[in-house]
């Protein structure tokens, strides 16, 4: 049993040391996180906007372009009778839900 204590209270002795160190890494992140938004606040918005648009410009054409596709194949898929029956079933349970309330 005192050996046993003995680690225990090793444990209990190493604890603070634990949670300083952790109190310590959460400081030097949040620091650095405010270095970080700091450095982002710096950049004037109309860049950011622009640099947005740049990266997002291929995927909105493609999405563009694709529009008429997309929308063909959703409703050919959702005008199927095996999916339409199954949204059947869910408006009435929904419906159902709504009326027990």
């Amino acid at each position: 049993d005192t050996e046993e204590s003995s680690n225990d209270d090793a444990l209990q002795a190493l604890l603070p040391d634990k949670m300083k160190d952790q109190m310590m890494q959460q400081n030097a992140v949040l620091q650095q996180s405010y270095i970080q938004a700091a450095r982002f606040a710096k950049v004037p918005p109309q860049a950011r906007v622009a640099s947005k648009m740049l990266t997002r410009s291929e995927h909105l054409e493609d999405m563009i372009a694709k529009r008429e596709h997309d929308t063909d194949h959703f409703c050919g898929f959702i005008t199927q009778e095996e999916v339409q029956c199954n949204l059947r079933e869910y408006v009435q349970q929904l419906k159902t839900k709504s009326k027990q309330k």
